[in-house]
């Protein structure tokens, strides 16, 4: 054998090689890409769950201030009243015309 057919057989091994290792990597890529679009559905599902929960929550937290809110009017209203009460026994006046 001589050295242009050794040469020429290391070559053509290598090109075998190459075009197996060229087929291995597509394969790997089809599957990654397969695996990150994947990987992308769950991120865009837990994206709108975490949405939802911080409008839920912004919800929640509108009405409870509400709801305080509220009962502090209701407290004052009945501070006010009671105060009025006070000041007419202990001073013998008229209450303040609304």
């Amino acid at each position: 054998m001589s050295t242009l057919e050794a040469v020429a057989g290391i070559a053509n091994e290598a090109r075998t090689l190459a075009n197996a290792a060229k087929g291995e990597i597509s394969s790997h890529e089809a599957v990654c890409a397969e695996r990150y679009t994947n990987i992308n559905q769950q991120l865009g599902w837990i994206w709108k769950i975490l949405a939802l929960a911080g409008v839920s929550l912004l919800g929640m937290l509108g009405f409870l201030a509400k709801t305080e809110v509220d009962s502090l009017n209701s407290m004052q209203r009945v501070l006010d009243d009671r105060t009025q009460q006070i000041l007419i026994q202990q001073h013998n006046v008229s209450p303040p015309k609304p």
